[in-house]
């Protein structure tokens, strides 16, 4: 549905509407959506408060050397 509806809106900006142009939207979109879906945000396991409060430590622990 979104496919179709991405394409659609794509085909009123152009203005175009010959059958190369509808199928080169329709390939575009598919790509922007497969790249969104890759992209998504995926969480991450927790880590345990003393290694992040380490790791913190450390972090500021470098930056005030330079």
């Amino acid at each position: 549905m979104q496919l179709r509806r991405g394409v659609a809106q794509n085909l009123k900006v152009s203005g175009k509407a010959d059958e190369g142009a509808i199928d080169q939207v329709a390939v575009d979109v598919a790509e922007v959506h497969a790249r969104r879906r890759r992209k998504r945000f995926e969480k991450a396991p927790d880590t345990p408060l003393g290694v992040v409060v380490k790791r913190k430590l450390l972090r500021r622990a470098d930056s005030r050397k330079r």
